[in-house]
């Protein structure tokens, strides 16, 4: 019986997802608080790393429990093992969320089947075998001698394409798991075909040819080029290792299984039809694999294996959206310019599969807009209210709106590509007519000579009038987006405001890369400590701009939330694509905002790399030399070196599932170099932008209060005793600093310095006195400064400060003289302000300017030297070059 035949007995209309059902079973919760699954302290290494991988598995909602797929494979290891209850109870099978074929097994019993691995079986007993292969690995204790050291990662994708055992391992798990499979009901011919499909499962779920007519229809035809005369024909694959890299081929397997089946004198050809049961639970797979294929952006596949069900009769509307979805996400990638990211090279494509990939490297983004604009519209008629096809077809509209042909519903022919015309004459010549009834009665759109296929896509769909109205409509609602759009880039006003003061934030991740390269797309791992880290920073940050927060983390023990909820939340994030803001799970996630509280959710990622060519080093050298000669700011010197300059980049976006919208989403690059204060001005700018707000300053504060001492080496006597190249002078100075906008800050302070003024006497036999006697002089000035900073991160990051100074000095030596005098400077500082905590601020300069005054005073006699002069030519040397040191509190 075929299996075409079967499909049609099915009916899983009511059925879109695969959920968990009930509480998460206790194993798991064991493992989720980082313990075995009894509840025990990881003692190995190995059994650590296992877990640890389970851990994330969980925390990243790839597990399915209590469902309808997991039941029925659990219902499959009774029947295995109807003759061992004992090792039937210790084996926990789970199904796993993923497209691809494979399944694993853990030391400590845990059973993990793909539903790739499910969607691509032909019948019940080939699953038999492959969880009694899992099960004969676990009764042989592979997992113990395992000695497999990758880093786990969340991708489980991943994880399953190279997940690998021995060749003797696998060996013995297939004699094994043949004596297992041997001893149940099922039959021993089924046996082989397992391994085609661990060889094939990477294919679509079947091999059709659907002909031209699948997308045209007799009102427009394609470029003949886009359809492929023939295509590469799959490869025969028994000579080459199968899906585990490291197995042995499958020649080698096949032909150790044969050689077991003819010892046994078993048919080969004697296997068990599928039964009704299996074909339904096969069907929900393969709506799973469907589902993964699109929020993984693997459009092109998901619209093949969705044509290849609704070719064996398959009526479920969900088809319809997920054809809509994947349809749409082509033509988005299309539309932005990114096609090449979905892409799928034609080397790397093969049978009927390779025309679908090749159809749509060819079309035009119109014509993907186009086709996506009719196919949401055809599934609309078959879910009426559907919130999630209106947003695709509005969108489409909107896109249309901007293209100057095609902008509106006369921009597409009412008649066929290539219909001959028959023009109303008679209206034209008839003088009883006004030119407005002439308007009316010519309103069909003729063909004209610059229309291409995309003009006649909707000749068919102008004589509907509900389709009429609908993109009429959609019209209206983009030409309203697009002038409030402008309304508030004119205003210069966020329009990503929202009134939900709480967030879901959902697993803040943070990223290295592996090498020190510049290119932005090596590889990159997972951040542990930092992730956990940056979930605290976002916890704070959110705070300090009034908003709570629900983080559900990948390291938490416990969940805030039910797994069900836990689930379908990273479903949803898990389907925003980087084409478009419309996610393909806000179909039916609208109903969660009750049960949250929240409808806005947070998506935040951090990475850093090394910057391959830092652009600080000549001011490090520069402050290291001066440092040299004012020995206190050589701490300050050598810590600036410690820290490399890292390229940062944090992604991050505000999404109401609720209004199925993006309400802000945005990536950030930026600089860091040992502080965190970059990092988390960018989270505050990004969460006070959610509100609404421009705060500008740190974290919204922009008055500082500092503490600026600057050091100057003292190169000249100055007429003191104080002299060499390791003595240097100071002054201090208080300053008040206001931060304009995210570039300036504005500032002014008061400066003081005492100087000891010691003339020495002249050479001569007596020796002749100086004209003043020793005596201290109070020097004091003002300063107004401005402080520009080339991040757009003030007050902090790397600045160049630009200040005018006044400086008066002033002596009183008693029963003798008294008086003063005063100069003028401008001064240039290069240098760098980090924040210590949200309040306390730390900055370093190297600073150079020159005086009105102090230049002549040096050779001058000694006997007409007056204090004043001392203390300019005092000045003037430490003002030449200096070291700035501030110590700063940010007051509000």
């Amino acid at each position: 019986m075929s299996l075409g035949l079967y499909a049609q007995s099915i009916s899983n209309n009511n059925i879109t997802r695969l959920e968990p059902v009930g509480a998460i079973p206790a194993d798991l919760q064991n493992i989720i608080k980082g313990c075995n699954f009894d509840g025990s302290v990881c003692k190995t290494h190995y059994q650590r790393y296992q877990n640890d991988y389970i851990r994330s598995l969980l925390l990243s909602s790839q597990v399915l429990y209590g469902d309808e797929v997991t039941l029925y494979l659990n219902k499959i290891l009774g029947t295995l093992l109807q003759n061992d209850k004992v090792l039937k109870d210790k084996i926990k099978l789970y199904c796993l969320k993923s497209e691809i074929t494979n399944a694993f097994s853990t030391a400590d019993g845990f059973v993990f089947v793909s539903m790739g691995l499910v969607s691509q079986c032909s019948n019940e007993a080939e699953l038999a075998f492959t969880l009694a292969h899992e099960v004969a690995h676990y009764v042989k204790r592979h997992g113990v001698t395992d000695k497999d050291q990758r880093k786990a990662n969340d991708d489980i994708d991943n994880y399953l394409s190279q997940h690998a055992r021995s060749r003797e391992q696998e060996l013995e798990a297939d004699s094994l798991g043949y004596e297992i499979y041997s001893r149940s009901p099922y039959a021993l011919g089924c046996v082989v075909a397992i391994f085609d499909v661990l060889q094939y499962g990477y294919l679509p779920f079947d091999e059709i040819d659907f002909g031209r007519n699948i997308f045209e229809n007799e009102y427009y035809k394609f470029n003949d080029k886009y359809f492929l005369e023939s295509v590469t024909p799959i490869t025969l694959r028994e000579s080459s290792v199968d899906t585990f890299s490291t197995h042995p081929n499958i020649a080698v397997r096949k032909e150790a299984i044969s050689k077991r089946l003819n010892e046994a004198n078993v048919d080969n050809n004697d296997c068990q039809e599928p039964s009704a049961e299996f074909l339904k639970v096969r069907q929900l797979a393969r709506y799973e694999v469907i589902r993964e294929q699109i929020s993984n952006d693997n459009y092109l596949k998901a619209l093949y294996n969705i044509l290849v069900l609704q070719h064996l009769k398959d009526t479920n509307p969900y088809l319809n959206v997920a054809k809509s979805a994947a349809l749409y996400g082509i033509a988005s990638a299309k539309i932005s310019g990114n096609y090449s990211m979905i892409d799928i090279k034609k080397e790397k494509t093969e049978g009927e599969f390779q025309r679908i990939v090749h159809l749509f490297k060819q079309m035009s983004k119109n014509e993907c807009a186009v086709l996506s604009l009719r196919t949401s519209y055809q599934a609309m008629q078959g879910e009426n209210g559907n919130n999630y096809l209106s947003l695709l077809f509005n969108d489409i509209v909107h896109y249309l709106s901007s293209t100057n042909n095609l902008n509106t519903l006369n921009k597409f022919s009412d008649y066929a590509q290539g219909e001959t015309i028959v023009e109303d004459t008679a209206t034209k010549a008839d003088t009883t007519k006004s030119k407005y009834d002439k308007v009316k009665a010519g309103k069909k759109v003729a063909n004209q000579q610059n229309f291409k296929t995309e003009n006649y896509m909707l000749a068919d769909l102008k004589r509907d009038s509900t389709f009429v109205a609908m993109f009429n409509n959609a019209l209206v609602e983009s030409d309203k987006k697009q002038a409030s759009s402008l309304i508030s880039s004119l205003s210069q006003k966020p329009n990503t405001v929202t009134k939900d003061t709480r967030l879901i934030v959902l697993k803040p991740t943070a990223v290295k890369y592996y090498d020190d390269k510049t290119a932005w797309d090596n590889g990159m791992e997972l951040d542990k400590y930092y992730s956990k880290k940056l979930e605290k920073r976002v916890e704070s940050i959110a705070k300090e701009c009034g908003f709570e927060t629900m983080v559900i983390s990948r390291h938490q023990d416990s969940l805030p939330c039910s797994y069900q909820l836990f689930s379908r939340l990273n479903d949803y994030s898990k389907s925003l694509n980087q084409f478009s803001d419309i996610t393909f799970e806000s179909y039916d996630i609208a109903d969660l905002s009750s049960e949250l509280g929240s409808s806005t959710i947070n998506l935040v990622q951090y990475s850093r790399k090394k910057a391959a060519r830092p652009s600080n080093v000549s001011y490090k050298f520069l402050h290291t030399i001066a440092s040299i000669f004012t020995l206190p700011t050589m701490p300050i010197s050598i810590y600036q070196w410690v820290f490399t300059q890292k390229y940062s980049t944090l992604d991050i976006g505000f999404f109401d599932f609720k209004a199925n919208k993006t309400i802000y989403r945005v990536s950030n690059d930026f600089i860091t170099e040992g502080s965190k204060d970059q990092l988390n001005q960018e989270l505050y700018e990004c969460y006070s932008r959610l509100q609404g707000s421009k705060d500008y300053g740190y974290l919204g504060r922009r008055f500082n209060i500092l503490l600026d001492v600057r050091f100057s080496p003292a190169f000249m006597a100055a007429y003191s005793d104080r002299k060499g190249i390791l003595d240097f002078s100071y002054i201090l100075a208080p300053s008040v600093e206001y931060t304009l906008n995210k570039k300036v800050v504005l500032g002014a302070n008061a400066q003081f310095q005492s100087v000891k003024f010691n003339p020495k006497r002249t050479s001569g036999f007596y020796g002749v006195l100086a004209a003043y006697p020793e005596t201290d002089l109070n020097l004091w000035g003002i300063g107004v400064y401005t402080k520009l900073f080339p991040g757009d991160k003030a007050p902090i990051g790397y600045y160049y400060k630009f200040q005018a100074d006044m400086y008066s000095f002033s002596y009183d030596i008693p029963t003798y003289r008294t008086g003063s005098d005063f100069t003028f400077g401008l001064r240039v500082e290069f240098g760098k302000n980090i924040m210590l905590t949200k309040r306390l601020s730390l900055g370093t300069g190297f600073s150079c300017g020159l005086l009105t005054s102090g230049y002549g005073f040096i050779s001058k006699d000694v006997r007409e030297i007056a204090p004043s002069d001392c203390a300019k030519s005092r000045l003037l040397s430490g003002y030449m070059i200096g070291v700035n040191l501030s110590l700063g509190f940010l007051a509000f």
